[in-house]
């Protein structure tokens, strides 16, 4: 009998942990974190690093910081703010740099009540008083780019960072030479778009051939702007057109479990997380069964 409860216990602490590998055990709700600093940090100079939380009760979040050396925290605020029509808490961070160099901010930890999430680790450059200051590298990269579209359609792209440095930048800055056939044209940037880490956003018509913009970089003042390529296939249906021909002879073809049980439903997530609850509820249930078998050798003996 001793053993039996000690194969119980076992059976669930593992689906404990399965549940919390697989997110059974959490929310399914995503919380997004942006963080942005508006001047680059210098040696003794009061610097504000900024956690934006879509999250909406500040009082309910537990930040744990990254421990650093090149750092020294001078105080934390932590209120909610009104930000694009939502509620939303932002957290400010002002340090004292203690010294020049190159370093890595690793991630700040978000805990809330239905689960947690980390920013991404970055690179920070910190500038001494009075030398000539060394660039500061910012990575962008294109965001809401699909996989391919079709001639005519309108396409809204967006350069964005983890991390956003307020700068005067020259008007157009951003905006890319795009190969003949193309439309392109700049949209304003609000202050939420900058606070989401957005540098720019453009409007791009395709009217004929492939968009590809490579890899490029730019620099203003002390900071170097690193820029991903971009690569989206153009469908032209006027001229591009397959016509299938149907085969006389009668086909072959097998179907799994899997295809059955999932037709219908197009969504991964959903795909997902109808496997999760099968797992989970496959694992409780052989549970259960170990219980009464338990239970009946128990009585069995007596």
């Amino acid at each position: 009998m001793k053993k039996c409860i000690i194969f119980i216990i076992f059976l669930l602490i593992n689906i404990g942990i399965n549940a919390q590998e697989t997110g059974i055990a959490n929310d399914d709700r995503i919380v997004f974190v942006r963080t942005f600093f508006e001047t680059p940090p210098v040696v003794g100079q009061s610097w504000v690093f900024t956690l934006i939380i879509d999250y909406p009760n500040a009082e309910e979040i537990t930040i744990v910081a990254p421990a650093s050396g090149f750092l020294s925290l001078e105080r934390i605020t932590k209120s909610p703010r009104l930000m694009e029509e939502r509620l939303k808490t932002v957290v400010e961070y002002r340090f004292i740099p203690n010294r020049a160099g190159s370093f890595t901010m690793e991630s700040f930890v978000i805990i809330y009540p239905f689960g947690g999430t980390a920013t991404e680790p970055f690179s920070l450059t910190i500038h001494s008083e009075n030398e000539d200051q060394r660039p500061s590298v910012i990575q962008l990269v294109w965001q809401n780019a699909p996989s391919q579209v079709e001639t005519g359609e309108r396409i809204n792209l967006s350069l964005a960072s983890n991390i956003y440095v307020l700068q005067q930048l020259p008007n157009g800055f951003f905006t890319p030479e795009v190969p003949a056939g193309m439309i392109l044209s700049s949209l304003q940037l609000t202050e939420d778009d900058r606070q989401a880490g957005i540098y720019a956003k453009f409007d791009l018509i395709p009217l004929k051939g492939d968009i590809y913009l490579p890899s490029h970089t730019l620099r203003f003042e002390n900071i170097v702007y690193e820029i991903s390529s971009l690569r989206i296939t153009v469908i032209n249906h006027a001229t591009e057109k397959i016509i299938e021909i149907p085969d006389e002879k009668p086909s072959v073809f097998t179907v799994n479990a899997e295809d059955l049980l999932f037709s219908g439903i197009t969504d991964e997530n959903n795909k997902q997380r109808i496997i999760r609850l099968i797992y989970f509820y496959s694992i409780l249930f052989l549970v259960i069964i170990t219980i009464f078998i338990c239970l009946y050798l128990l009585l069995r003996k007596k």
